[in-house]
């Protein structure tokens, strides 16, 4: 009986930390003058000595995201190695500047963290309930660990829009107005006609996997957990852009005058790991998407383009062309002149003792587990499909 007590006690003080984690993360959501001021505090846990803690803090609502810096928590053992390889190596005696971690020992009672937002940028994070959930990603000597997603409770900001001035302007009456009907079949519903991930099936072609799609600003991404195969809604702000997904499908699925022509899904793996697994997990995440899709809209197998795209070399070019950090040009330099994936990650893993590999893990690994690049094809629907689906109705 003493036990059970025991054990009720126990679990029942878990239960009130974690509440607590979850619903004091966002402490402050202000606005002076142009600049919004976010607080908050991102709890951390237990870090063994050789740990490091990734934490990835994002902001959500419901249509809009954002993800804010990474901070990286590192055990005591080995941020001295970290700092003792920074010293030895040179790197110090050249000026460059050493990665920013926290200790853990600092972090016991969670980080303090300041955000400043330019309000005509980020107005979505004043104006709507946001919520700020917290990824954690833990790596050791041996294995990289997903830690449970935290998220908060919905934090409504007290600022209120001003109200727009009206600029009164004459007019002139019109006394008749001629009315013309003109002919517009099929019409294109307005969802469908300004998403731009929707096009006519006239301008359908086949992905070219040598595209990076750091160059296509319109595309949308649905993430994965590392190593893992099942679409999660809540995690890395999925859920807005599932459901814009399933919206558009369901837009043109439903129009009288329009059908699906062709869904084009690309699945894509990080570079971490062996190639053949990776390449295994790029078409997993290609079916899981087309079956997410599958399951909610009535859609043949015809209907679906699923890419392999396997691990995402074409995103890491792309990143180290368009981004200045220790080793990108030697990165260029391995991925065009090395064709074995393995041996080129193993490189990478090299270059500047680790430095450079650690960049790119903090900085893009994590956005390269999705299974998106996605465009929707549509085309008219034939007349006697019309003429059938309008006697139906």
């Amino acid at each position: 009986m003493l036990i059970k007590q025991r054990l009720y006690i126990l679990l029942t003080a878990l239960l009130l930390i974690a509440g607590n984690l979850r619903a004091q993360v966002i402490s402050d959501n202000s606005v002076s003058g142009d600049t919004i001021t976010l607080k908050y505090v991102v709890p951390v846990g237990e870090i063994r000595k050789d740990d490091e803690l990734l934490i990835r803090p994002c902001l959500l609502c419901d249509s809009m995201d954002e993800a804010l810096d990474t901070i990286i928590v590192r055990g005591k053992r080995l941020a001295q190695e970290k700092h003792r390889a920074y010293v030895l190596t040179g790197a110090k005696k050249r000026g460059e500047p050493e990665q920013s971690v926290m200790p853990a020992e600092y972090t016991k009672r969670g980080i303090q963290c300041e955000v400043k937002l330019p309000l005509a940028k980020y107005k979505w994070v004043v104006l709507n309930p946001v919520r700020l959930c917290i990824e954690r990603e833990r790596t050791n000597c041996c294995k990289t660990d997903t830690l449970p997603t935290l998220c908060s409770i919905p934090f409504q900001s007290d600022y209120e829009e001003p109200e727009p001035i009206v600029e009164i302007v004459d007019t002139v009456p019109v006394d008749t107005v001629e009315i013309v009907e003109i002919d517009t079949v099929p019409v294109v519903p307005d969802i469908v006609e300004d998403a731009p991930i929707v096009g006519n099936m006239d301008d359908y072609k086949q992905f070219d996997t040598n595209m990076a799609l750091g160059e296509d600003s319109s595309a949308i991404y649905v993430y994965f957990e590392v190593d893992k195969i099942v679409i999660k809604r809540e995690y890395m702000g999925n859920a807005p852009r599932l459901d814009s997904i399933m919206h558009l499908v369901d837009a043109i699925h439903s129009d009288s005058t329009l059908e699906v022509g062709k869904i084009q899904i690309l699945g894509l793996a990080s570079i971490e790991g062996n190639n053949p697994h990776n390449i295994w997990l790029g078409a997993e995440r290609g079916k899981a998407l087309k079956n997410y899709i599958q399951q909610r809209v009535a859609l043949p197998d015809s209907c679906f383009d699923v890419v392999n795209g396997g691990e995402a070399w074409a995103e890491v070019r792309y990143y180290a062309e368009t981004h200045d950090f220790i080793g990108n040009k030697q990165v260029l330099d391995i991925i065009h002149t090395v064709d074995n994936l393995d041996k080129r990650e193993a490189l990478l893993r090299q270059l500047n003792g680790g430095k450079t590999y650690q960049h790119l893990k903090v900085n893009l690994f994590r956005t390269l587990r999705y299974s998106g690049y996605l465009r929707i094809y549509y085309r008219a629907k034939p007349k006697d499909q019309k003429q059938q689906q309008s006697t139906n109705q």
